[in-house]
């Protein structure tokens, strides 16, 4: 079928139809005159579109598409392989109702302990392992969760990031938000540590990866949260060396929630 064909049919549909001012912009600029008596028969436009979805009704029907046929190849495939005696294939137990959102992210401790959920909730639970109970919330995200981490040498010391564009660290054992990281520009969707737990890493739809490093306090050097507290009740006061904490990738300190 020429193209003149399918502009003469787009014709006759618009002058069956009426649309007599879509008629005369199609004729002015295809260049194709309109003449009702040249297809002869009415209605050619919708018939050969009815045609076509019929056969492809009874195509679909008879061939199913190249994607379905080969997920049910793999699903097949993973059915029948033997799964190793170490791989889980049972279901253990189920905890319900811990979120009022869809759970984004799960990560257990590693010291197998504890259970860290994050969800579209905003919210981040704590769970026990043993008694499949809550021991805590972390409620300090003001959006969705989306990645979880735990510190591999300090089993109470959690990493959430979020829709937010915030990381935080907070004490899974308690809830509370120990620090409060703002450096990305957009959400934070994963988190990772490094074996010894001296760095962490923050990447997010920024296209940045934050390095952060632990630093530890200079001997002799005063508690920041004594010094916090002092300077509170002694409007004016200073005084103090450098205490612990984090740095990013700028060598930049970052200050606790």
């Amino acid at each position: 079928m020429d193209d003149n064909k399918v502009i003469q049919m787009i014709q006759q549909f618009l002058f069956e139809k009426g649309f007599t001012g879509s008629l005369a912009t199609l004729q002015q600029e295809s260049g194709v005159s309109f003449d009702e008596e040249i297809l002869g028969q009415g209605g050619q436009l919708c018939s050969t579109l009815y045609e076509y979805a019929d056969l492809k009704t009874a195509f679909d029907e008879t061939n199913p598409n190249m994607e379905e046929r080969a997920r049910q190849c793999a699903e097949e495939e993973l059915h029948s392989m033997t799964i190793p005696a170490s791989f889980p294939s049972n279901l253990e137990s189920t905890v319900d109702s811990i979120h009022s959102g869809n759970i984004i992210a799960c990560r257990f401790s590693h010291d197998g302990q504890l259970i860290a959920t994050g969800a579209a909730d905003r919210v981040v639970k704590i769970i026990s392992s043993d008694t499949l109970k809550e021991i805590c919330s972390i409620s300090y995200h003001s959006a969705p969760v989306l990645s979880l981490a735990w510190c591999p040498s300090d089993s109470n010391l959690l990493l959430s990031t979020a829709m937010d564009g915030k990381a935080l660290l907070s004490d899974a054992r308690t809830g509370d938000a120990l620090m409060e990281l703002s450096d990305h520009r957009k959400y934070v969707t994963r988190s990772a540590w490094s074996p010894s737990g001296a760095y962490f890493a923050t990447t997010g739809r920024d296209q940045v990866v934050i390095i952060y490093q632990r630093v530890e306090p200079k001997e002799g050097a005063p508690d920041p949260d004594a010094a916090e507290a002092a300077a509170e009740e002694a409007s004016g006061g200073g005084g103090g060396g450098e205490g612990g904490g984090w740095v990013d990738g700028r060598g930049e300190g970052l200050n606790s929630r």
